[in-house]
């Protein structure tokens, strides 16, 4: 695959999600502004694809152990792999809540990790607008949550639909 058809896969995958979320946020009575369902839809797009999750055996483990490295670096890596632990969650929990209930570390942890680390990139980030977003992540993290969720489950009904519609 080439990079131009790749980055059109991309750009097409993000828009599909912009306006999901913006019929998302319309059924749940919400406002966000562009900047912030721009910055939603590109973590659900990028993480849309299965090589950009969490490869490892233990999900926890893995960013707990990111979040730890995160906090021992200054600057652009601590901005990166803070952002990288806090999307992952917020993809995650919004699209595998069921998955992570049944396990030993509750959805608490992952929320708190999420939280804490929107928060902290708030902190470090030097951009007032990417600040203002990352803090406002952080205060509403569950509300993105419930919403990732809410987007989860009509991805799966569009795509019951889609394949019901082929098998006739």
């Amino acid at each position: 695959m080439s990079t131009q058809e790749l980055l059109s896969i991309t750009n097409d995958t993000q828009s599909f999600f912009y306006s999901t979320l913006e019929d998302a946020v319309k059924n749940k009575k919400l406002f966000l502004s562009q900047p912030l369902l721009k910055y939603l839809s590109s973590i659900l797009a990028h993480y849309s694809l299965s090589k950009n999750l969490c490869q490892e055996d233990s999900l926890h483990s893995a960013l707990a152990k990111k979040y730890k490295k995160a906090l021992s670096f200054k600057d652009l890596q601590q901005k990166i792999l803070l952002k990288q632990v806090a999307e992952e969650i917020l993809y995650t929990l919004g699209f595998f809540t069921p998955f992570l209930k049944k396990k030993i570390i509750g959805v608490g942890f992952y929320v708190n990790l999420g939280t804490y680390s929107y928060k902290r990139l708030s902190s470090v980030e030097k951009s007032e607008e990417k600040k203002d977003i990352f803090l406002y992540c952080s205060e509403n993290f569950l509300a993105f949550l419930d919403l990732f969720h809410y987007i989860s489950k009509n991805c799966l009904h569009i795509s019951a639909h889609v394949n019901n519609s082929k098998s006739l």
